[in-house]
C-alpha cells in the first residue's frame, strides 16, 4: 500500500555469482559513461576559452584602420587580404568546434542515462518503473527468486508486485466489420462489469484501431473506451460489457422492434383501431436490439399490437402505446476487458 515515485527503490535482493557479475559490469559501464561526460565537459571549457581568444583576435584586426573605414564601415577591398581572412577563419573554426562539443556533451549525457538504466535492471535493488501505489507484493524476507529464460534462451522478467496509478481505467472492446464503420471517436458509452452487476458506468470512445486483427478468419477492430471517472476496485483484465451510443434523438415515437414487420421493403406495424386490428405502413428510422424509431405512419397515443394469443373461446391481445422518448442507438452489448 506504499506510495512510490518512478525510480524509488522497492526492495533489495542478494544476487548469485552470475547476478553480481552482471551488476558489476553494468556499474562499470555507468562509471565509464560518467567519466566520458566529465572529459567532454573539460574539452568544452577549453574550446570555450579558445573561442573567446580567437574572437578577440578577430575583433582587434577587424577594427583596425586597415580593414575598417573612418566612418566605421567595413573596408571590403582590404578584407580580402590573407591576414583578415585567416583570423576570421580561425574564429569561425573555434566557434564550430565549440558548438560540436556541445553536441558531444548531449550525447554523453544520454549515454550516462542509458548506462544508469541498464545498471538499475541488473542491480540488487528493485526500482519502481512508474509512480503509484504498490499492491500485491509477492516478495518476503527469505524468498528465493529463480532465474527464468524464454524458449530462445534469453532471460525473462518476473513480476513481484503491481503499481496502481490514479489514471482513469480504459476498457478495450472488439468491433466487428459491420459495427466499426458506425463508431466514431467521442461516442458515448455505457458499461457494465461482471464484478459490479448492479452498477452502470459511463465513458467515451478515445481510439479505434482500424488496422484490425484476424483470428480464425474473423476480423475485429479494437476500440478503446476511457471511463468518465476513476473507480476503486477495478483491476486489469476484468470483464466489461459496453453499449456504444451512435445516435441520440429526442421526442421520437418508439415501438418494440418485435412489433415491426418488413415485407418486400415495406415496413408495417399492427395497431388496434376501434377494437379491430389494422396493418399500418410505417417509415422506420434508427433501431437497436429492443426498440425501433417510427418516423411516419403512427402517432403518439396509437395502440400498437405486439403479440396475439388465441384460444378456442377468447382472444388476448398484448399491446403497447407509442410514446415520445429519448432514443439511443447502439450496436448492442460488446464484450471487452479493462486495462490501465
Amino acid at each position: 500500500g506504499d506510495t512510490v515515485q518512478s525510480g524509488d527503490p522497492i526492495a533489495e535482493v542478494d544476487l548469485d555469482m552470475n547476478g553480481q557479475q552482471r551488476a558489476n559490469q553494468a556499474y562499470a559501464s555507468y562509471q565509464s559513461a560518467k567519466n566520458s561526460l566529465e572529459s567532454a565537459k573539460t574539452t568544452l571549457y577549453s574550446l570555450h576559452s579558445t573561442l573567446f581568444t580567437e574572437w578577440r583576435s578577430y575583433m582587434d584586426i577587424a577594427e583596425n584602420s586597415t580593414y575598417t573605414n573612418s566612418d566605421g564601415s567595413p573596408n571590403t577591398n582590404n578584407r580580402t587580404l590573407a591576414p583578415y581572412i585567416s583570423t576570421n577563419d580561425d574564429w569561425l573554426s573555434a566557434e564550430a568546434k565549440y558548438k560540436s562539443q556541445q553536441q558531444v556533451i548531449n550525447q554523453s549525457q544520454t549515454s550516462v542515462s542509458s548506462a544508469w538504466a541498464s545498471y538499475q535492471q541488473a542491480s540488487p535493488v528493485i526500482y519502481a518503473p512508474i509512480s503509484g501505489t504498490i499492491s500485491g507484493l509477492s516478495l518476503q524476507i527469505g524468498s528465493v527468486l529463480t532465474s527464468q529464460t524464454s524458449s530462445t534462451g534469453n532471460s525473462t522478467s518476473q513480476r513481484i508486485a503491481n503499481i496502481k496509478t490514479d489514471a482513469t481505467p480504459i476498457a478495450i472492446v472488439n468491433l466487428s466489420e459491420i459495427d466499426v464503420t458506425k463508431i466514431k471517436i467521442d461516442n458515448k458509452v455505457t458499461l457494465t462489469m461482471d464484478a459490479y452487476p448492479d452498477k452502470t458506468f459511463t465513458g467515451k470512445i478515445i481510439s479505434i484501431d482500424t488496422t484490425g486483427s484476424v483470428t480464425s478468419g474473423v476480423t475485429t477492430y479494437p476500440a478503446y473506451i476511457v471511463f468518465d471517472t476513476t473507480i476503486d476496485g477495478v483491476y486489469p483484465n476484468m470483464g466489461v460489457n459496453a453499449k456504444i451510443i451512435t445516435a441520440v434523438k429526442d421526442n421520437v415515437v418508439l415501438v418494440p422492434s418485435s412489433a415491426v414487420t418488413s415485407t418486400d421493403g415495406v415496413s408495417t406495424v399492427k395497431i388496434l383501431v376501434k377494437g379491430n386490428f389494422q396493418q399500418q405502413p410505417v417509415e422506420i428510422g434508427n433501431a437497436n436490439d429492443t426498440q425501433t424509431e417510427i418516423v411516419t405512419g403512427i402517432n403518439e397515443g396509437d395502440t400498437v399490437v405486439t403479440s396475439v394469443s388465441t384460444t378456442s373461446k377468447t382472444t388476448t391481445t398484448n399491446s403497447t402505446r407509442s410514446v415520445f422518448s429519448s432514443f439511443g442507438g447502439g450496436g448492442g452489448a460488446i464484450r471487452g476487458a479493462v486495462g490501465r
